[in-house]
């Protein structure tokens, strides 16, 4: 399971469940170098695939659409709806089948509703989900490295 995490170190970033450290969990990837904060948000598991979408923040690419199988390799951006540095800000992800659904803001229109085949990524979708029907992790807590809870805004 991923989720936002606060250390010291490396601000709100991604983290994941690791029984093997002190803390009960460890930073996925830095996704905002050094201490500055990705602040991840709206996870989305991708049925029983082991990966999860999100948004996060990078200096190149503003706060867009990413996707993790839960290690540093499998983290990257999954889709920059406003290239470049500026931020798109997605939320409310769904999905359908093997389409994400989700609401950005790419330009002067404003928020607009989006689709992006998840097929090309080669998920493999045989195994049946188990848990929520829409595949969401739910409201997610944010912790600091202590375990105390942490306020990303």
């Amino acid at each position: 399971m991923v989720f936002a995490a606060i250390t010291r170190d490396h601000g709100l970033e991604l983290a994941r469940i690791d029984t093997r450290t002190a803390d009960g969990f460890s930073i996925v990837k830095d996704i905002a170098p050094g201490a500055a904060d990705a602040r991840p948000y709206g996870f989305l598991r991708l049925g029983s695939t082991g990966a999860a979408v999100f948004a996060a923040t990078d200096p190149a690419h503003g706060t867009e659409l990413w996707i993790t199988d839960g290690t540093p390799q499998g983290t990257r951006v999954l889709a920059d709806v406003r290239p470049g540095s500026g931020s798109s800000n997605p939320r409310d992800l769904t999905r359908s089948g093997t389409d994400l659904y989700f609401v950005a803001d790419a330009d002067e229109a404003g928020e607009e509703l989006w689709t992006l085949s998840l097929d090309p990524l080669g998920l493999d979708w045989s195994t049946t989900d188990v848990g929520d029907d829409d595949g969401r992790y739910g409201e997610l807590p944010s912790v600091r490295g202590d375990g105390s809870p942490a306020d990303p805004t």
